[in-house]
């Protein structure tokens, strides 16, 4: 699912496996929220610049330590007139290491108001 939110918390939501779209709108207050919750994950070692996210595509996510395939993932991009920021986690990779970054993330979706996350089939 890809989900945008422009700086006035208006937001969209695109399933890409079923093609159902919709819109949203957060308060002040939510994007507030949203946004200090999200900061922690734009100023990690692991966020890139969006102009290398064609790389990042082709190599696919890093992961150094165990790892569950097709456990799912988030990606968070930060667009404006001074950032073009990624931020990817898979859930998958050394899950015991980042159950807690998971669950954060997991829940920062989770509070948005869209469908839940599909499996893929």
């Amino acid at each position: 699912m890809d989900i945008t939110i422009d700086g006035q918390g208006n937001g969209r939501f695109l399933n890409r496996f079923d093609g159902k779209d919709g819109r949203f709108s957060l308060n002040s207050k939510q994007l507030e929220h949203l946004v200090r919750r999200m900061e922690v994950f734009r100023r990690s070692p692991q966020t890139m610049a969006g102009g290398d996210v064609r790389a990042f595509a082709l190599r696919g996510v890093p992961c150094d330590g165990p790892y569950v395939t097709d456990n799912g993932g988030i990606s968070f991009r930060w667009l404006g007139t001074s950032v073009d920021q990624l931020y990817s986690a898979d859930f998958g990779c050394d899950r015991d290491r980042y159950a807690a970054r998971n669950k954060e993330l997991r829940a920062i979706l989770k509070s948005l108001p869209v469908p839940e996350p599909q499996s893929l089939p």
